[in-house]
């Protein structure tokens, strides 16, 4: 957040803040009567506190013009930000960030068991609330090994894929996510509805596409939609009107603890961070498989890249 506000304050100053608030209500309409659940997740990447204020608040009158036309389905569900949650009276929302799975197989250095710890240790805090679980930590098919096993702090036990909700999907190739969720929940035989949380690099776009393949296979949906909503400017000065000022792309994780190096091993492998000597390592002792995904070009992802 603070990375992103300085460097668009001091370092690229060719933008204003004309047509923010109208964006963000246009954008909010389109999802809503597309019957999108959304939450706003732009605070790490905003351009500044005010652009995120105009975003919510463009949000906000979506939400109002929706519900006076009779519109059901769609909802903005809160925010990420608790500061402006209790600004405009909305639901903190959020899910399960990489560093919990991150910091505990640091500290174990037990990457095969460590989703399953931080699982535990999850459910042990909060019970059967906030039970959305993240799954790209160490890849997801590490995580879904952990993900059928038997949660010891519940009677009768159950597992950890019928305790939580959903799952998260924040790298790699969505469709093939949704495949592998339903394959992974039909192989345990959970018959229960469950959620996808979509949090990477969302556009309304995406968002409808994204609805539309999982909801075919029986999921519900959910949306996290960050950088999509608070920094999307263009340049102001006249040789670049109406060219995109790009956003940074941001990604900021624990490097070590209690000395020991953290990673990440995402499934898109330009999102992995940390000691790349112990990401190499670690990938050999799970197994992990590299997949490729034509849109996971980190370098361009909000742009820039002439096509």
């Amino acid at each position: 957040m603070l990375v992103s506000e300085c460097y668009f304050r001091f370092s690229n100053t060719d933008w204003d803040y004309s047509g923010q608030e109208e964006k963000a209500y246009e954008k909010g309409i389109k999802l809503l009567n597309n019957g999108c659940v959304f939450s706003e997740f732009g605070t790490r990447r905003r351009r500044s506190y005010h652009t995120q204020e105009l975003v919510l608040r463009g949000l906000l009158r979506a939400q109002e013009t929706y519900t006076q036309q009779g519109g059901k389905g769609g909802a903005l569900s809160g925010t990420s930000n608790v500061h402006f949650a209790h600004r405009f009276n909305l639901a903190p929302i959020g899910t399960v960030a990489h560093e919990w799975m991150m910091g505990i197989a640091a500290l174990t250095g037990t990457y095969k068991s460590a989703n399953e710890t931080a699982l535990r240790e999850w459910v042990s805090c909060f019970g059967k609330n906030l039970s959305i679980a993240l799954t790209d930590t160490f890849g997801t098919p590490q995580f879904l090994q952990c993900f059928q096993k038997p949660c010891a702090l519940l009677s009768p036990p159950q597992t950890y894929a019928e305790v939580f909700a959903g799952v998260r999907q924040d790298s790699g190739d969505p469709t093939e996510f949704v495949k592998l969720m339903r394959r992974f929940y039909d192989s345990v035989g959970i018959k229960e509805k469950k959620t996808i949380v979509f949090s990477d690099s969302l556009d309304v776009e995406k968002c409808l596409e994204y609805k539309e393949t999982a909801e075919a296979r029986g999921f519900t949906t959910s949306f996290g939609v960050g950088t999509f909503l608070t920094n999307d400017f263009v340049h102001k000065n006249p040789k670049l009107k109406g060219k995109k000022s790009i956003p940074l792309n941001i990604v900021i994780k624990i490097a070590s603890a209690n000395g020991k190096p953290a990673i990440k091993i995402s499934d898109n492998i330009a999102k992995n961070t940390g000691d790349m000597e112990e990401v190499k390592r670690v990938k050999v002792e799970l197994g992990y498989e590299e997949k490729q995904w034509e849109e996971g070009d980190e370098m361009w992802r909000w742009g820039g890249k002439e096509k």
